[in-house]
């Protein structure tokens, strides 16, 4: 009968070969050291490991992304995001900027105020974005000196705005309206004569073609 050999914790057998029973005490010595260690043990199965996957994470302030392995710094989070914009990551999983619903960068554009402020055809919504309208021509009516008009467009942020219009020897009046409500009223004194173009000029109206 062929008797084993404790070496070192370790058992051999009869020829000086590491039994199975050694083998796993070995390997399990091994890891306890390395835990202690603060180390990571990764054991492979016979036949080779598999590839690892990659890992990609966005970072905050001063945070880091990894990807395949590495890991990358990343620069500070931009602070210039008024708008509410959706993140611009860049391969690296950082975030290096930011895009408006209408498209715009926030970092390079301030927020507008009033038409003045939009590219032509465009109107400055309340939250500060100029959105691209349409309007179909303008609708005129009366006889002169009582003439109408009532302008109407659409927005790629789903509103709606308008105007309408009228004016006589007393002078002129015109009502503005966002998705149908009554937003501002102008009243004109004198005499004049183009109810479109006060209403152009009282309601702050992007230039969408129609009018």
């Amino acid at each position: 009968m062929q008797r084993g050999l404790v070496l070192g914790g370790v058992h051999l057998n009869g020829e000086g070969i590491m039994t199975k029973r050694g083998l796993g005490l070995a390997l399990l010595g091994g890891l306890l050291v390395m835990g202690a260690c603060g180390g990571k043990a990764v054991i492979d199965p016979v036949g080779g490991g598999g590839t690892g996957g990659t890992t990609t994470s966005s970072s905050g302030t001063g945070g880091s992304s990894t990807s395949s392995g590495t890991t990358v710094t990343c620069p500070d989070l931009p602070s210039c995001n008024w708008c509410g914009g959706a993140p611009v990551v860049d391969d690296d999983g950082c975030v290096t900027g930011w895009t408006c619903a209408n498209g715009v960068d926030p970092c390079v554009t301030s927020p507008c105020e009033h038409n003045g402020d939009c590219q032509p055809g465009t109107y400055c919504g309340e939250d500060g974005l100029c959105w691209l309208c349409e309007g179909g021509p303008c609708e005129t009516g009366g006889t002169s000196p009582n003439l109408t008009c009532s302008c109407n467009a659409w927005c790629e942020n789903g509103m709606d705005i308008g105007f309408e219009c009228s004016i006589g020897e007393w002078g002129g009046n015109c009502i503005c309206l966002v998705a149908g409500e009554m937003v501002a009223v102008c009243d004109i004194d004198g005499k004049p004569e183009d109810p479109c173009a006060i209403g152009t000029m009282c309601c702050d109206w992007p230039d969408t073609g129609g009018n």
